[in-house]
């Protein structure tokens, strides 16, 4: 390969990478996430989030990480897509129904826990009259 292909091919390989940088920005905003929070789910930092969004080189371990935690998000084919947008379409069923799920787990946890804390109150309270009664 002489030293033109060369640079072209790498020219090519940097601008997809910030093309593919730039779509997991818009991906990560449509799902309202910080890098942060995308860091601590995916055990990265920060710095490696931000790097890969603005298209520099990442550790292969860093971009297959978060391509996986994305997948459970949404279709993450798309992001190599040519025709790439962000739309509702994007969020994938599994994840409309995993979502579904875990709301729901967390509404049961909730219900469980003001029982529990309605019935500590009235067994409070029946200690209450009882003290008062004895008076």
């Amino acid at each position: 390969m002489n030293i033109m292909a060369t640079e072209h091919a790498l020219l090519c390989y940097m601008e997809d990478l910030k093309t593919v940088g730039n779509r997991l920005r818009q991906i990560r905003h449509f799902l309202k996430l910080t890098q942060n929070e995308v860091a601590q789910s995916t055990k990265t930092s920060q710095a490696a989030i931000s790097r890969l969004e603005h298209g520099e080189e990442v550790y292969a371990s860093v971009f297959i990480s978060i391509i996986k935690y994305y997948s459970t998000h949404i279709d993450i084919g798309c992001i190599f897509n040519p025709n790439f947008e962000i739309s509702p379409g994007l969020i994938s069923t599994s994840s409309a129904d995993s979502f579904k799920k875990d709301f729901s787990r967390k509404i049961d946890a909730i219900k469980d826990e003001l029982s529990e804390a309605n019935a500590v109150c009235i067994s409070q309270l029946e200690f209450l009259k009882k003290l008062i009664k004895g008076r």
